[in-house]
């Protein structure tokens, strides 16, 4: 089984990408990771957020990743990309 980390856009969360990660684990059966990045999510607070923390939470969920699977892809959507 592969792995994947799907990163939201700015100001959105996992919820604008889970049609997609529905669609990988019922067709692929991967293991699919959504972090919502800091500030983001049902309640937005980004004024004294830093892109540094999104880019640590993104790498964070792929290490976990790495660790589990040989294979991993990464799919970003808009800022996510």
């Amino acid at each position: 089984m592969a792995g994947c980390l799907i990163i939201h856009g700015y100001t959105g969360g996992p919820f604008e990408v889970e049609p997609l990660a529905t669609y990988l684990r019922q067709s692929l059966n991967w293991d699919i990771r959504m972090p919502t990045l800091p500030g983001h999510g049902e309640t937005i607070a980004i004024e004294d957020m830093s892109h540094k923390k999104w880019i640590q939470a993104s790498e964070d969920t792929l290490k976990q990743l790495l660790k589990q699977h040989d294979d991993v892809y990464v799919i970003g959507f808009s800022m996510g990309g």
